[in-house]
């Protein structure tokens, strides 16, 4: 550790007091820059032992908060300046010194108290007196204050009034605030002080270099200012301040080493924590304490404060193949003493300067379970948590040190200042060495990067440690590789940055688990095998343990802004598959004019600016989604009574469902892979017939959604990723997942873009331990299993995005008069207020024709020709549709037609009706009207006093509209509001009514208790001819009813005492289609409660968003759409993760469960930023348990349906469970038939794997059932042990067995490890009591490593008779120090190199 910057640290960093007031009283993401100039003192009143002395004068400076009564930030002390001799000693003394600090608070109880001290320089120890003192508060009215814009010379000064006394006296204050504001100070007259505070936002992006509220003179170091040293302390740096250019570097391979093993000192931890829970509570009883997550924080510390807040990152045990289940049974030697760090982290705000220095701190996280009280209040179980300081190390980079430099610190703990400010775990002592503090080594590696402009503000991106991450231009590089050629080496770590962060998740290790086919190595010759014979290891047979280790959940891999650039980095994909993809001759898609859109590359940043989308003629885009190819490694498939490998591709079609934007989920048609022998890659074809390829399109207009939707897709395709689900079309099996980033597709005022993913396919297998995910919530489809859960890649996904603009009836000038604001939010009272309104016309039209009832009436009363002519003709009409004959007919319809005609001349030449019957007619027309008259005068009363309003709603978004309600009455009324829609509300809160005009900003005048409440019913109190604003809020939480047609709302304005309208207001309810940013899916045993916690990252990494802040993660809330399912969020402190806690009660199969989970930061629910959809689908369980090694089997009960089906039966996992019948056969009609189930588990643990039976012609789902295997360790007869060098190309070894049958046998071999240990002859047969020799042969690696590797004697039924253990240690040296005798022994091929690792 550094001692310059740990001394520096101690008097800068490690004394600033954080602030007693809360982050909700502060303002969010805001920290103001100021700079106080003081000039002179005058009027100075010294006491009177120091009259006639030599002295100097300083001003200390401190932040108190009165309303907490407390000091915090640093104090800080200006130069000494002697006091003027002078006959008159009450001159001015002139201080000319400024001081720089920010600060986000905004309270008035805010003060900076200003002491002025006096020093005795004739004493000895120069004693100091406090002569007087004064305050400031700025933080009020911030916005009162000049800037630094203005020169130095131009600022107004100011002057305050000092006090007699010492500031300390405020601690005996009891009312602070009221005894400063109520002027009971007693002030000195004539002594003042003036100054100039301003604003300095000059200084706005070197406010991350030291910590708020904290003085900062203007020549004090600040490690990070470009310029600054130690010797230039005549220049003022603040005032114009710049920023060091900045390197990168990356930590590699870090270990941390714990004396004298993890084993002890965690126990010892345990104890200590157990203990002082004992003496806090008073009691005696011990609690069950587990340590489940070991964590690394890694920052950058300036010795001012971190210069981004620490970064976690899981730390893993030193090998994961370590016996550690089944038997406690190990030696001191193999305690194990590190903890590693199995990813690489990258540093790019790291400065050359001898006081930047790279901080470790080491923190256990300690759960214990919950009580009985605790689980009674709780509907979800969960151990309680604590998280401790364990120790902590700095380490200071050399600038002129070389770029690859290997790096040993020590830790430290107990007692003592930290970078932390909290109390670390001292350990115990044991021979002068603290158990616990131990050493970190890494290797640390400089990089040729710095920043271009020194002056600009660092990019404030999260930062995510995982050790199962990868990004997807490192997936189309493993791809490439193991495409590529066959003995592919074993995959590089993976790179995390602590500025740039992937977002794809993907299994450690290599591209495909599955190993491939055994390949003979050339490099072997007859005269080479069997050089040399294994020497067994004595020791007690044990039962072997598989490999376990305790799972930590990782942070979120994801991050809130667009992917950086790798193409740097990490190759694209190889020239062959381009190839390969450019000779398919897929649908071209091109714009309006016929010209191909412009291809943009994926691995670039986007930049966008929304003014860009707003002014762009084409406001219609017309986005396709293309799926061309797929590339998969086929599959290894292991006969089970034979050691034989078939490849197979893993899948031969497959057809994909996801929800793109608004628009409702979408399931593609089956697609076909089609591939050539010697190719890697399938295109996807529909038939052979057509041409290659799928594509989807959407168009998403203006006019058909909103008129500033261009503006809000440019956000959508920004922030948020598409996710899509690949099935397999044969087996209906969940393949994967793969996420596609949509920020290239903003056109940015280009016609058509394109842009071309190559997706990593990521199947995710969950078990009964696997209850927890890691997400984001910024970015979508970011929710992740964590390293612990096994996810496997199955290939690529290659597919095409385009964006082709159009012309829309939406004009750019209609989008950006959308985007300016709302006007729709206000509703008016007057018609002419409202835009668009016009005056109502109505034209006159007679009563008969807009009436059928009074015109049914008159036609009754008609008499005459007409009426009975037309009787006549339907009598007629129906009597000549019975009769037969023809001149009968003539004779008829020629009568009806002169009678016809008789009648129409005889109404045109006469009177038809009396003047009697007219006036009937006339008294009949006239009661109509009287009996309609009330009823029509109601009717258009009520349209005068109506008002329609239409709100588009969202699902989970509140929609917030004010209505103008204005009494037109000369007097006061009491109106009562009437509606009847639980979705609509009034708001009544005044907080929450000034959130919603904030959000959607509305500036109409805002009232305070303005409804009161009367039998249920809310009221309002209105003066003569008063106007005032109500304010409405329509949200939705259910989506069904959320997806339903249009309705109406009607909202009346009553009188109280009699119940007339007085206005009316019709609601008008559109629903849009929502977007779904994540999409769950789970696969559960029916009858049985699912349980998943999804853990959300610390709030603190999310800084640099406006939305998010400390103050935010106390205002998260959740909403369920199911009010079955139970959703609770827990929460802990500051740089705690917050987990979401989900319990799903799982119905009988095959049932689904299909659900919504909202998430809001705002406190009162205005916009979910995130909308999670989750899919729980009931499976049958079958529990199947086995041994590791040989095959199990177990039968199950096929049950046919009420008609006869072709069926097979298709597993998810072919290489453990092989399931008989293995192709197509009958399914009788209610018939029972049995399935043989066979597993073959190379692994220990539980592993879930779904069957499902499918209609081969139908292609439908019949059965599915979830089988649960648990494999149980083999018991080991022997081990060895084998030390090779990587320069080595192929070791030769033999194992000499023995049969112990009388008769002869036959016995097949079998490896966990087929990579490593290959065999010279896979079955061999032995007479009875014989001995026979294995051939092994150790395939060289490429690194060095350890492994513990089983080797499986089978006999022909596939049971295991014997089972080895072979430990594998390859390394670089020649010569290897032994466990058991400590004696070297040469590495030579012909040499005895094993020594006894067992005791």
């Amino acid at each position: 550790m550094s001692e310059k910057w740990l001394h520096f640290a101690e008097e800068h960093g490690f004394q600033c007091i954080p602030s007693p007031t809360s982050e909700r009283e502060k303002t969010p993401g805001l920290s103001v820059p100021f700079c106080l100039q003081i000039e002179q003192i005058e009027g100075i009143v010294l006491p009177k032992r120091l009259s006639n002395r030599s002295i100097s004068l300083k001003l200390n400076l401190c932040m108190y908060d009165a309303k907490n009564k407390r000091f915090f930030g640093r104090s800080w002390s200006t130069q000494p300046v002697a006091r003027p001799n002078t006959a008159n000693r009450k001159d001015p003394v002139e201080i000319n010194q400024s001081v720089y600090f920010h600060s986000s608070s905004t309270e008035t109880t805010t003060m900076i108290l200003i002491e002025l001290v006096a020093i005795d320089d004739e004493t000895d120890n120069q004693a100091e007196f406090s002569c007087c003192w004064t305050y400031l508060a700025p933080f009020g009215n911030i916005k009162l204050l000049p800037d630094s814009s203005s020169a130095k010379s131009n600022l107004r000064l100011a002057r305050v009034d000092m006090y007699q006394g010492s500031p300390r006296i405020l601690l005996c204050i009891q009312d602070v605030i009221s005894v400063m504001s109520s002027s009971s100070l007693r002030s000195l007259a004539g002594c003042h002080v003036h100054y100039a505070l301003f604003v300095h936002s000059a200084m706005e992006p070197v406010l991350y270099l030291f910590p708020g509220d904290t003085f900062v003179g203007a020549w004090d170091q600040v490690p990070g200012l470009h310029g600054q040293s130690e010797t230039s302390s005549a220049i003022d740096f603040l005032w114009r301040p710049q920023l060091s250019k900045q390197c990168g570097a990356s930590i590699e391979k870090l270990s941390l080493n714990i004396f004298p093993n993890i084993e002890q000192f965690e126990l010892e931890l345990l104890d200590a924590i157990n203990l002082d829970r004992q003496a806090k509570d008073n009691v005696t009883n011990d609690i069950m304490l587990k340590i489940t997550e070991r964590r690394l924080l890694v920052g950058i510390h300036n010795g001012w404060k971190f210069i981004r807040r620490p970064h976690m990152a899981y730390l893993d045990l030193e090998s994961r193949q370590a016996s550690v289940r089944g038997s406690s049974r190990r030696s001191s030697a193999q305690a194990l003493t590190q903890l590693n760090l199995s990813t690489v982290i990258q540093i790019n705000e790291l400065v050359h300067h001898p006081l930047y220095a790279i901080v470790f701190m080491l923190e256990f996280v300690i759960t214990w379970p919950l009580s009985q009280r605790d689980k009674m209040n709780t509907s979800v179980t969960k151990a309680q948590s604590e998280t401790v300081l364990v120790s902590w190390g700095a380490w200071t980079p050399t600038s002129g040190a070389s770029t690859q430099q290997q790096v040993e610190i020590s830790m430290c703990g107990g007692a003592g200042p930290n970078p932390r400010q909290s109390l670390v775990y001292g350990g115990s002592a044991d021979d002068d060495q603290r158990v616990g503090c131990g050493t970190i080594t890494f290797r640390f590696t400089t990089q040729d990067f710095t920043r271009g402009d020194s002056q600009k503000l660092p990019s404030r991106r999260i930062s995510a440690f995982s050790a199962a991450t990868v990004s997807e231009a490192a997936a189309v590089e493993a791809v490439a590789q193991e495409l590529a050629t066959e003995n592919q080496e074993e995959a590089r770590s993976d790179v995390v940055s602590v500025s740039e962060a992937p977002e794809d998740p993907t299994h450690p290790g290599s591209m495909f688990t599955t190993p491939g086919p055994i390949q003979r190595p050339k490099t072997s010759t007859p005269a080479d095998e069997l050089r040399g014979s294994l020497s067994q290891l004595p020791f007690t047979p044990v039962t072997h343990v598989a490999p376990a280790y305790t799972h930590h959940a990782p942070l979120p891999t994801t991050l809130p802004h667009p992917r950086p650039p790798l193409h740097n980095t990490l190759p694209a994909v190889p020239r062959t598959i381009q190839a390969r993809l450019h000779d398919a001759e897929f649908v071209s898609i091109c714009d309006g004019r016929g010209h191909l859109p412009v291809d943009v590359d994926p691995a670039e940043t986007v930049s966008v600016n929304p003014d860009n989308e707003l002014q762009d003629e084409l406001q219609s885009n017309q986005i396709t989604i293309q799926f061309m190819a797929i590339s998969q490694r086929p599959r290894v498939y292991t006969h089970s009574n034979q050691n034989q490998y078939e490849l197979r591709p893993m899948f031969e079609s497959v057809f994909f469902t996801f929800q793109f934007y608004r628009f409702s989920e979408a399931t593609s048609e089956r697609l076909s892979l089609v591939s050539e022998k010697t190719d890697s890659i399938c295109i996807l074809k529909k038939s052979q017939q057509q041409k290659p390829g799928l594509e989807i399109r959407y168009t998403v207009d203006p006019a058909e959604f909103e008129q500033n939707e261009s503006r809000s897709l440019a956000a959508h395709l920004q922030t948020r990723s598409l996710q899509l689900d690949i099935w397999d079309g044969d087996s209906l099996l969940h393949l994967g997942v793969a996420t596609l980033p949509l920020s290239h597709l903003i056109r940015q005022g280009r016609a058509a873009v394109q842009v071309t993913h190559n997706v990593p396919i990521v199947y995710t297998d969950y078990s009964d331990e696997s209850s927890c995910l890691v997400g984001n919530l910024i970015r979508s489809g970011s929710v992740r299993p964590p390293g612990g859960v096994a996810t496997e890649i199955r290939g690529l996904l290659h597919v095409r995005l385009v964006n082709v603009g159009a012309k829309s009836t939406i004009t750019p000038q209609d989008a950006q008069a959308a985007a300016r604001g709302s006007p729709g939010n206000l509703v008016p009272t007057n018609p002419k207020e409202g835009k668009g309104e016009e005056r109502r016309r109505v034209r006159a039209q007679p009563l008969v024709e807009i009436d059928r009832d009074l015109a049914s009436v008159l036609q009754s009363r008609k008499s005459g020709r007409p009426a009975l002519s037309s009787v006549s003709e339907r009598k007629q009409s129906m009597n000549l549709t019975s009769s037969d004959d023809e001149a009968r007919k003539r004779k008829l319809k020629r009568m009806a037609l002169v009678r016809k005609n008789e009648s129409l001349t005889r109404i045109e030449n006469s009177d038809w009706l009396s003047n009697k019957q007219r006036a009937q007619e006339l008294r009949t027309i006239i009661a109509f009207r009287e009996r309609r008259k009330d009823e029509k005068i109601a009717q258009a009363l009520c349209e005068s006093i109506t008002r329609s309003h239409t709100v588009r709603a969202r699902y989970g978004v509140a929609a917030f509209f004010e209505y103008a309600l204005r009494n037109p009455y000369d007097s006061s009324v009491t109106l009562k509001i009437d509606w009847e829609c639980a979705d609509l509300t009034v708001i009544t809160d005044v907080k929450e009514w000034r959130y919603f005009k904030t959000f959607y900003d509305v500036t109409t005048p805002l009232e305070e208790e303005m409804f009161s409440e009367n039998k249920g019913n809310l009221e309002i109190f209105l003066k003569a001819r008063e106007t005032v604003y109500i304010p409405f809020k329509y949200q939705c939480l259910q989506p069904e009813k959320e997806n339903e047609m249009n309705r109406n709302i009607k909202i009346s304005f009553l009188k109280s005492r009699d119940g007339r309208p007085v206005g009316i207001l019709l609601v008008k309810i559109e629903p849009i289609p929502f977007s779904v940013d994540q999409t769950f899916r789970f696969q559960h045993p029916e009858q049985a409660f699912l349980k998943k916690s999804i853990v959300l990252p610390p709030w603190h990494i999310l800084e640099g968003h406006a939305w998010v802040n400390d103050s935010d993660k106390k205002r998260l809330q959740l909403c369920c759409s199911d009010s079955n399912v139970v959703c609770e969020l827990r929460e802990g402190s500051s740089a705690e993760p917050s987990q979401i806690f989900l319990k799903v009660a799982c119905q009988a199969a095959p049932s689904v469960a299909n659900f919504f989970l909202l998430l809001y930061l705002d406190p009162f629910r205005a916009k979910p930023i995130q909308t999670w959809k989750f899919h729980i689908h009931s499976v049958q369980r079958i529990d199947f348990s086995a041994t590791q090694g040989q095959t199990s089997h177990l039968s199950v009960i096929l049950r046919g349906s009420s008609i006869p089906r072709v069926v097979q039966c298709y597993p998810s996992c072919p290489q453990q469970l092989v399931v008989y019948p293995s192709g197509p056969f009958q399914l009788s009609a209610n018939a029972a038939h049995e399935i043989q189930l066979s597993l073959k588990s190379m692994e220990t643990g539980t592993k879930f794997i779904f069957v499902n039976v499918v209609d081969v012609e139908g292609h439908c789902l019949v059965k599915n059932w979830l089988v649960c295997a648990n494999s149980r360790p083999p018991v080991v007869t022997k081990a060895f042990e084998q030390v090779i060098r990587l320069s080595e190309m192929v070791v030769n070894k033999k194992i000499t067995y023995q049969n112990p049958y009388s008769v002869s046998k036959r016995f097949h071999l079998f490896s966990t490890c087929p990579d490593i240990i290959q065999f010279k002859e896979d079955v061999f047969e032995v007479s009875g009591a014989q001995s026979h020799s294995i051939g092994l042969r150790f395939m060289p690696q490429s690194k060095a490593k350890t492994n513990e590797i089983l080797i499986f004697i089978n006999n022909d039924e596939d049971k295991t008779e014997e089972c080895f253990c072979i430990k594998t240690i390859y390394t670089m040296s020649r010569l290897v120090l032994c466990n058991s005798s400590e004696s070297v022994k040469d590495l030579s091929s012909d040499s005895e190199i094993f020594a006894v690792s067992y005791d």
